[in-house]
């Protein structure tokens, strides 16, 4: 065959994902790219050496330097690992099958059964967990490298100059160990490979190549350097010392897990994002020994056959290695996610087509076993397609894949708080308020609903209620600052400035980079007027995130106040670098250059062009853009227009029932227009 075929897979792959591009983030993906963003390489560097998985978190930094946190970049990274993957995947399968064990049996079938295994495992909806789910980039990295070490040692068994293939496989298993910690098994799988189809026992693997087996195992330093740490308990959602859930329940719990895995092989609906699996309860055998127990032969098959030397066996014990770090003693707070099945699927793929091609074979004869093989394999991959195309859509809205969720898995609580802030960020409140009502049904002690409860209630006005549930989510995680700016904001809005003061110092307290709790702070201290210290929260807040638009704007306004129009004008300008067709800032700047006493901060063309596009952006309904381009007019010289557009302001004014204090203002200024002169702003004390 070819040798171009295999290139057919990305081709395929990227026309498969392609609508998917542009979609947003769903679940955790959104604070980790948030978080992708590095001021320099020495503190790149420093979060890499940090990191508990370096390689991966060096790609986010990447895509975020080159695009920001715009998702077609992380999504066409992740559709790219995926399709270089497929291609390693049939490679590994071409050579294994041509080696001396098959060469006889599979010479002239090889590289259709490895096309075959390739594009079926490329196409399965199953993978979509680790390539649409966009940071679980962190699974097929992983495999990338899993399966380039394979190919890699499967390479240096069987050339005549190992030494290049023997570098390669090292540095893949140790750019592997430092993806993600499920590369552990990897030296033994290697092993075992060798062993199985290359040299035919573990002592001629290691005679042979017994440097290339030391240096893969020196890459479990790698592994703990990088994770050692968490094993025992420092992450808060898994090791040993993971308290919510014991190892023994942990492990009991996964022998319905792993069948319910490898019947996605088989039969990939639903596809369920987040389960929410409910642990085993040890002390109801009845519903975790039958799941264990067919688990457990399965693993026993797998083990004889791996003893046996036969090449099932070796597919089967790779399966439970890949699974074996989120599928045995070591708790994880998550039971199941479909994307811990990316590589332990190629297993099965692979296993499953080798097995049909043989009984093909055996059964038919001529060339019946090519056109029934070739027309099994396309009626697969099509339905797959088809399939993953469907599954994709949902990450289209955040609102239906939440809304897929809860449909297949009720009771998960996540799953229904997820779709509630979907709601929310929509305006749906209704929705919104149910959803959070659901959560707090499923388990009355969940501080992000009260707090999301909470926060559609202070959208509604409803301040009064929602400060009940602000204090119920504080009261259940005071040390979380997220919902201390919350209670602030509501606290602000109650007038009681003292206690939404102490709420965002609190709120700093817990997280010092928290610039939106130094913006609000900075409010407070203008309505105490205290101006100093007004403009070093809002600068904080500039200088802890760059792009907070309402930092620019708060800095700015309080510049005004205190006379310094020179600094005001430049925080609008940085202000609308960030939200260039914000209106209120277009009317805010054009009204400082059309208006400001200083002569030689005016600027007539600038403050003109500021205020029509204001005007645009509003429709001509909105007064204060209308005033505001009125004085923008006369301040250019074109009193007649001016005239007349304060006129349209007073207008509306009187139609939106404005204060009578406010429409003598403008009728005010409508004279200055009228008699030739421009209005000026009183110069601040």
């Amino acid at each position: 065959m070819g040798k171009w075929i295999p290139l057919t897979l990305p081709l395929v792959l990227l026309a498969l994902y392609f609508s998917t591009l542009p979609y947003g983030y769903v679940f955790d993906t959104t604070p980790n790219v948030e978080n992708a963003g590095v001021d320099s390489v020495g503190d790149a560097l420093g979060r890499l050496v940090a990191s508990g998985r370096p390689v991966v978190d060096a790609t986010l930094m990447l895509n975020h330097a080159v695009d920001g946190e715009n998702p077609v970049g992380y999504r066409l990274f992740n559709v790219l690992v995926h399709a270089v993957t497929a291609m390693l995947l049939y490679a590994l399968v071409r050579r294994t099958l041509l080696l001396p064990r098959f060469a006889k049996r599979f010479a002239d079938s090889a590289p259709w059964i490895a096309l075959a295994v390739a594009g079926l495992w490329m196409l399965h909806p199953l993978t979509t967990s680790a390539v649409t789910y966009v940071i679980q980039r962190y699974e097929s990295v992983m495999a990338l490298f899993y399966v380039l070490t394979l190919y890699a040692v499967l390479r240096a068994g069987t050339s005549a100059r190992a030494g290049g293939w023997v570098a390669l496989a090292i540095a893949a298993c140790a750019l592997g160990m430092g993806s993600k910690q499920v590369m552990a098994s990897t030296p033994i799988a290697a092993l075992l490979f060798d062993r199985a189809f290359v040299s035919g026992s573990f002592a001629g693997a290691l005679r042979r190549r017994w440097g290339l087996y030391l240096g893969l195992a020196c890459t479990w330093g790698v592994l703990i350097w990088v994770s050692g740490r968490d094993l025992v308990g420092a992450s808060g959602s898994a090791g040993f010392g993971f308290e919510p859930l014991s190892p023994m329940r942990y492990f009991l719990s996964q022998g319905e897990v792993i069948l319910h895995y490898l019947r996605l092989c088989f039969y990939p609906y639903p596809l369920v994002l987040d389960y929410g699996w409910i642990p085993a309860f040890p002390e109801r055998p009845d519903l975790w020994v039958p799941g264990f127990v067919v688990v457990g032969l399965l693993a026993a098959a797998s083990l004889w056959g791996l003893i046996r030397n036969a090449w099932w066996g070796w597919l089967g014990a790779v399966f439970f290695l890949v699974l074996g770090p989120t599928s045995s003693f070591v708790p994880i707070a998550d039971l199941a996610f479909e994307h811990r099945m990316y590589l332990p699927l190629a297993a099965v793929v692979a296993g499953v087509v080798v097995v049909l091609w043989g009984l093909l074979q055996r059964f038919t004869t001529g060339r019946t076993p090519v056109v029934l093989g070739a027309v099994l394999a396309v009626a697969a991959a099509l339905s797959y397609a088809v399939m993953t195309y469907d599954q994709n859509l949902l990450h289209a809205s955040r609102v239906a894949v939440w809304s897929h969720v809860i449909e297949h898995r009720p009771y998960n609580a996540r799953g229904w708080n997820n779709l509630a802030s979907a709601y929310f960020d929509l305006e749906y409140y209704d929705e919104a308020e149910a959803g959070w009502r659901r959560v707090l049904e499923l388990r009355p002690n969940h501080a992000r609903s009260y707090d999301g409860l909470a926060s559609v209630l202070l959208r509604r006005g409803q301040l009064d209620r929602a400060m009940a549930y602000f204090d119920r989510a504080v009261e259940l995680q005071p040390d979380e600052a997220e919902y201390r700016y919350n209670r602030g904001e509501a606290l602000l809005m109650l007038g009681r400035i003292d206690d939404a003061r102490r709420d965002y110092e609190a709120a700093i307290e817990r997280r010092p980079d928290y610039a939106k709790a130094y913006n609000n702070l900075g409010l407070i201290e203008v309505r105490q007027g205290r101006m100093d210290d007004a403009l070093a929260d809002f600068r904080e807040a500039i200088t802890l995130d760059p792009e907070l638009a309402d930092a620019y704007q708060n800095l700015a306004l309080t510049l005004r106040r205190v006379g310094d129009v020179r600094g005001a004008v430049l925080a609008y300008r940085d202000a609308l670098a960030l939200e260039p067709d914000n209106p209120v800032l277009l009317t805010q700047l054009a009204r400082l250059l059309a208006t400001t006493p200083a002569p030689e901060l005016r600027d007539a063309d600038q403050a003109l062009r500021l205020a029509q596009r204001a005007n645009e952006l509003t429709g001509g309904r909105d007064v204060v853009t209308l005033d505001t381009l009125a004085a923008a007019l006369a301040n250019a010289g074109r009193f007649d227009e001016a005239a007349a557009v304060s006129q349209q302001a007073r207008q509306r004014a009187g139609e939106q029932g404005a204060p009578p204090a406010a429409i003598a203002e403008i009728d005010a200024r409508t004279r200055l227009y009228e008699s030739h002169r421009p209005y000026r702003e009183a110069p601040s004390p």
